[in-house]
């Protein structure tokens, strides 16, 4: 799916989208593409509830979940999608100021993001004068992974990074934040994730096909670990009223599994 050279304000949601194919040449495959999207009038564009998928064996594709580049104005909701790929290059989800009129800024919540290649990052975020990230499954999935995100906030104007959970099954955990790289006892320090986690969740089914195959199992981590963002949506991607337990869960899917008492911890 792509948009280009519009003003912005575009809502995108509800969407399966299945990336098949081989590389061909230099074009690449990507779920949602923005380009030389936006103006100064900095209209709100919202991507919800959408399910981006590429496991295909037979691909040597490049490509992103949602990939925003040469951007003008814009203040992006993205939110409640799940993004799951195993591409031979590949970023979750890639936003990219460029020269252009007004500012970017975005809004991630809720989102499960599971990248499968080992040159794949989940975040790629560069020229954003905004950027609030809660809520959040990031998973690096592959043995030789890259750094899990890299956020370059030279410039930002305001950056904020909470209740998320992060796991590189490479690494224990690598930020490269503009052109220094930030340990995790560093990340805290500076103010960010203070209530985030590090380590697997537990899913359904890892890597399938179908929605339901990303709710976390019960006594998964990221259960009733998220913060209330009800000022923005109260369902989850299927439509499941948040929260069904204490509180709201990590990643694009409440768990009905949260009505479970979990067993005590004494």
């Amino acid at each position: 799916m792509q948009i280009l050279y519009g003003a912005g304000g575009h809502t995108i949601t509800g969407n399966t989208i299945i990336l098949r194919g081989l590389d061909e040449g230099n074009w690449h495959m990507d779920g949602v593409q923005w380009y030389n999207e936006g103006s100064t009038f900095n209209f709100q564009s919202v991507i919800a509830h959408n399910f981006i998928y590429f496991n295909s064996k037979y691909s040597t594709s490049r490509g992103t979940g949602i990939y925003f580049t040469t951007g003008k104005g814009n203040r992006l909701l993205i939110y409640n999608n799940i993004i799951a790929m195993a591409m031979t290059a590949s970023d979750g989800i890639d936003l990219i100021k460029g020269i252009g009129d007004g500012n970017l800024s975005a809004r991630i919540f809720n989102n499960t993001v599971i990248m499968g290649s080992p040159i794949s990052t989940t975040l790629n975020m560069v020229g954003l004068d905004t950027l609030v990230l809660e809520n959040n499954i990031f998973i690096n999935d592959s043995s030789a992974s890259k750094e899990i995100a890299m956020i370059n906030t030279t410039g930002i104007f305001y950056f904020a990074s909470d209740y998320n959970q992060w796991y590189d099954r490479n690494r224990t955990w690598d930020n490269w934040n503009g052109t220094t790289g930030q340990s995790w006892p560093n990340w805290r320090n500076i103010g960010y994730d203070v209530h985030s986690n590090l380590g697997a969740v537990s899913f359904t089914n890892p890597w399938g096909t179908n929605i339901s195959d990303y709710s976390l199992n019960h006594d998964s981590a990221g259960i009733d670990e998220g913060s209330y963002l009800s000022a923005f949506f109260k369902t989850d991607i299927l439509g499941t009223t948040r929260p069904q337990g204490a509180a709201w869960d990590r990643g694009a899917i409440e768990s009905l599994n949260d009505t479970i008492p979990k067993p005590s911890s004494k």
